[in-house]
């Protein structure tokens, strides 16, 4: 406990640190690069004490973040940065603007009072509680077990493939409190401060599209109620984080093509690396960010070579620190990114059991096409209706001979589908 103590030290005097660097944005705004800053320290010194073989020594993880710190702080000398402390009188005033919108806005701030009743009582069960789901025991907190094992995060052979092959940043950022408190109490705060770092989010996403604040405030506290926000937010997945760093990287694209300002176009690049890094399914909302990118381009084109210089080296220099540890990893061993399951000794299948590259597209994207056309959230009524029209509609397509959705191949464990 006094060892996590002082790691949990270490990063806030480092964060006071990069606060430094931070004066241009207003005292919200600073909370989003603080997390993912956060997220992208506790990922390198993880990596860096896994390269040593040293993952399961909290005295190595204490060094490795002295020499983050000694390092950071070299730099604000060198670039003559001052030092910021604590303003008092800041704190006071933003304390006396919240507590004048609580009072003018008394109906949305009863209804937010409600909201941290309810996310006060997860975090008590978050705590209290034992994870419990299939997927958080079976892959993400597994391979947390393995890797204290072994000192390091090599690739192992287990029961699950997912495990030591698929993208593990969420893992990462779980086995810091791990390794110091030997315990897995406080795993589920990832998504937990992830859930609430999404919804803030999505509130300066609103303010940064010129919609009213009441609405993006009202639209940010409608998400925390959503049962699938609410139940998977204390568990130790990774559906919530993967969302939080891809809503952070699209806001900060936005105001980078708002402003011009790189440091937001570097905001915007470290949340997208560590998105890839901690799900492979971020990689579907490329084509959308890459579009945003060029049109960001165009518009600040008097700086186009700039942008594009920065661009290259941050995405490098991200990727492979904070977003493809995992991916190389598979490289080496498996010859392929994303790992290679046939060669795992203890999940051989055959591989004329498996489907083609083209029935998997059309299976999962009928399926994904379908979990999107969703009908909840309307009146009960309509959303019987909705789902009836919608399941005809799809039942349709999923009768072809194209799709058979009773195939094994489309099972997690196609030697044992009844498992």
């Amino acid at each position: 406990m006094i060892l996590f103590a002082v790691s949990i030290f270490l990063l806030t005097v480092f964060l006071f640190q990069i606060n430094n660097y931070l004066s241009f944005l207003n005292k919200i705004e600073k909370i989003l690069p603080l997390y993912i800053i956060t997220s992208a320290y506790i990922i390198l010194i993880i990596e860096v004490a896994g390269l040593l073989n040293s993952l399961n020594k909290p005295l190595v993880i204490l060094t490795i973040q002295l020499v983050i710190n000694c390092f950071a702080f070299i730099t604000l000398k060198m670039l003559r940065i001052k030092w910021k402390g604590v303003n008092i009188k800041e704190i006071k005033y933003e304390l006396s603007r919240a507590k004048s919108y609580i009072i003018k806005y008394w109906g949305l701030s009863i209804y937010a009072g409600i909201i941290l009743i309810v996310y006060l009582f997860l975090l008590y069960v978050e705590i209290r509680f034992p994870q419990n789901t299939s997927d958080s025991m079976y892959n993400h907190l597994s391979r947390i077990g393995y890797w204290l094992q072994q000192g390091s995060l090599k690739t192992y052979f287990g029961f699950s493939n997912y495990g030591t092959t698929y993208p593990y940043n969420n893992s990462l950022l779980m086995i810091w409190s791990v390794i110091f408190l030997k315990s897995d109490k406080l795993v589920g705060l990832v998504q937990y401060f992830a859930t609430l770092f999404l919804a803030l989010t999505i509130f300066l996403t609103g303010n940064e599209l010129g919609f009213t604040k009441k609405g993006n405030a009202l639209a940010a506290l409608i998400t925390l109620t959503f049962p699938i926000i609410i139940f998977e937010s204390i568990t130790a997945q990774n559906d919530i984080l993967v969302a939080s760093f891809l809503m952070i990287a699209f806001y900060f694209l936005i105001k980078n093509l708002h402003t011009g300002n790189k440091f937001f176009l570097i905001f915007s690049l470290l949340a997208f690396s560590l998105a890839i890094g901690t799900k492979q399914n971020a990689l579907f909302a490329l084509p959308g960010y890459v579009a945003l990118y060029v049109y960001s381009l165009i518009k600040n084109k008097h700086q186009l070579k700039s942008l594009l210089y920065l661009s290259v080296i941050s995405t490098f220099s991200f990727i492979i620190f904070f977003g493809g540890f995992a991916y190389l990893q598979n490289w080496i061993n498996f010859g392929t990114p994303s790992g290679n399951a046939f060669k795992l000794q203890q999940e051989r299948v055959k591989q004329d059991t498996q489907g083609s590259f083209l029935d998997q597209v059309v299976i999962n994207s009928t399926r994904l096409s379908y979990q999107f056309l969703s009908c909840e959230g309307i009146p009960p009524k309509y959303e019987y209706a909705c789902t009836k029209i919608k399941a005809d509609f799809f039942r349709s397509i999923l009768a072809k001979d194209l799709i058979n959705i009773e195939n094994h191949a489309y099972i997690a464990e196609s030697t044992n589908p009844l498992i």
